[in-house]
């Protein structure tokens, strides 16, 4: 009789996914792919298990009904579950766009930046009259010219 984890796995390999696509597909790890496939259940909580086997049976489209069903007479076949531990291996966890994200916020902090300087330190063109502060005006600088 072939267990849960087995008939998972060959009808994934029947579809010609790897572990690896799998987990792409569901985003889950394929660390705890493989433990499902291995029907180690013992690392996870039966409640994250149950949505692990909906995510996986929705891609591979299977019946999830009937896996749920199969894993909770497992389940209560076993006995009671034990209290869920931590992974002997960390779960690799993979940060989506951060590089992106980090780009983008160093874009905006430049452009903030720039507009900043450029109104504290405005040309003496975007003061009005187009002269520095502090020279005469036009006007003024012709009429105090010495007169030949």
């Amino acid at each position: 009789m072939s267990t849960l984890g087995n008939r998972l796995r060959s009808t994934r390999m029947g579809k010609g996914m790897s572990l690896e696509q799998l987990s792409e597909s569901t985003k889950i790890s394929v660390t705890s792919l493989e433990c499902i496939e291995n029907n180690d259940f013992s690392d996870l909580p039966e409640i994250i298990i149950r949505g692990f086997l909906r995510s996986i049976c929705q891609v591979l489209k299977l019946d999830e009904e009937k896996f749920l069903a199969e894993f909770s007479s497992l389940r209560a076949s076993v006995g009671p579950a034990a209290p869920a531990r931590r992974p002997s291996k960390p779960l690799a966890v993979k940060p989506k766009h951060g590089r992106l994200r980090l780009i983008v916020a160093l874009i905006v902090f430049l452009a903030l930046g720039s507009l900043l300087l450029l109104v504290v330190f405005k040309p003496a063109t975007m003061r009005g009259a187009g002269y520095p502060l502090g020279a005469p005006s036009a006007p003024a600088a012709v009429e105090n010219a010495p007169q030949r």
